[in-house]
């Protein structure tokens, strides 16, 4: 009969070492130093402090008038830059007038753009250099006089028809 082949024993499991041991480092600590006064509390109220109310400021009255204003009746209406027209273009263009005493403009300078590109900035261009030629009424103070150096606002909307 054939033989059978000798049982080998099971493998032996080896079990992994086991971790090694690192003391921590020595760390030394320095005593607290002496700790300083303590805080007590009494039962006597502090002394009241003396509280001075001083009269309300009287009221400045604010000088009334009016604000200077464009007289849009006699405007001419600025032309649309072509180039603008070709390229569609539309906004508002605010436009901060200074008047004088006469109703002139003594400056004119753009606010608030209508766009950001160059069909924009004629647009911006033609309403200052038409609105500036209108008449304005100029503004007045408290006692009806006119005034120079007032300032106004002026939004011109630019819109395709």
């Amino acid at each position: 009969p054939p033989q059978e082949p000798p049982k080998r024993p099971p493998p032996v499991r080896k079990a992994a070492p086991p971790p090694s041991y690192v003391p921590p480092p020595e760390v030394s600590v320095a005593p607290l130093p002496n700790p300083g006064p303590t805080i007590t509390t009494t039962s006597a109220a502090p002394p009241p402090t003396p509280v001075a109310i001083a009269p309300p400021a009287p009221a400045v009255p604010r000088p009334t008038g009016t604000p200077a204003r464009i007289d849009v009746s006699s405007c001419d209406k600025p032309e649309y830059p072509r180039a603008a027209l070709r390229a569609e273009a539309t906004g508002t263009t605010r436009i901060r007038f200074t008047i004088d005493a006469t109703g002139r403009v003594a400056k004119a300078e753009i606010d608030k753009p209508s766009g950001l590109t160059r069909e924009h900035r004629t647009m911006d261009a033609a309403a200052v250099e038409v609105l500036s030629k209108c008449p304005f009424r100029p503004g007045t103070d408290a006692e009806g006089r006119p005034v120079g150096g007032a300032v106004t606002t002026v939004d011109y909307v630019w819109k395709l028809e």
